[in-house]
């Protein structure tokens, strides 16, 4: 539960930004709940299985407001967890 992937990002401008992430996970692990955030902007979201540890899947999964300038974007585990989170290969954000 401590664990947490971070990352310092930097936004050139302000606005709404598609939060993209890549991961895997085999079917039967996906039963936690993570949640990202950069400063105020957060979002939760229950792990979807890829088929497999080895098979990554890339997907947008919500939006996040953000401002003009640098912040952490964390991800972490919520709720009750059991087992493993996922593996995380990449994150994105893209302007809308």
């Amino acid at each position: 539960m401590d664990d947490i992937a971070s990352w310092s990002i930097d936004v050139a401008e302000s606005g709404i930004y598609d939060f993209e992430l890549e991961w895997s996970i085999d079917d039967a692990a996906a039963i936690n709940t993570f949640l990202v955030s950069v400063g105020d902007a957060r979002l939760e979201q229950k792990v979807q299985g890829t088929g497999g540890w080895w098979t990554y899947k890339k997907q947008v999964l919500g939006q996040l407001p953000l401002s003009a300038g640098t912040h952490q974007l964390t991800i972490k585990p919520i709720g009750d967890f059991k087992g493993a989170l996922m593996d995380v290969r990449a994150i994105g954000l893209l302007p809308r």
